[in-house]
């Protein structure tokens, strides 16, 4: 029984840890959404939104100083851009218009800082479309799995 402990400990910190970089957003079609991501420094050299279940996964692309809709995939276009476009204080989110139930994924956010740089994931955001559910936010700070991943660990002590 003693054996498995630390293994256990180790896998429920990494459930902890995944559950709290999760965001969850419920919207009803039709509505705007925001996917939020944001970084300490404001120097941003790459942004990529992506839905890893799609082909092609982008959602969102800049780089060299601008959007580039080369790769986007095409349910995306002329419906996302960024929340702020100077990007000021670190804030990369982006908005989503008129989301329908096809909308409904998990999206991945990840940033590169300085020139040379490569892209880092930097947060997670599900979203669901759903008729008469809407809470634009959800459990946005992971607060119930790592109120539950808390408990665990504590059970496990």
């Amino acid at each position: 029984m003693f054996d498995n402990k630390p293994a256990s400990l180790l896998s429920l910190c990494f459930l902890v840890c995944v559950t709290e970089g999760l965001r969850t957003i419920t919207a009803e079609p039709g509505q705007n959404v925001t996917l939020t991501c944001e970084v300490n420094n404001s120097e941003i050299s790459g942004l990529q939104w992506t839905r890893p279940d799609l082909d092609p996964k982008y959602v969102f692309v800049y780089r060299n100083g601008r959007f580039d809709p080369v790769k986007q995939h095409p349910s995306f276009k002329e419906r996302v851009e960024l929340k702020d476009s100077q990007m000021k204080d670190g804030d990369v989110s982006v908005t989503l218009k008129n989301v329908t139930f096809n909308d409904t994924g998990t999206y991945e956010c990840r940033v590169a800082q300085g020139q040379t740089d490569p892209l880092k994931l930097n947060s997670i955001v599900h979203l669901r479309v759903s008729a008469g559910h809407t809470n634009n936010g959800g459990d946005s700070h992971g607060r119930v799995g790592l109120t539950l991943g808390l408990f665990f660990l504590l059970l496990i002590l």
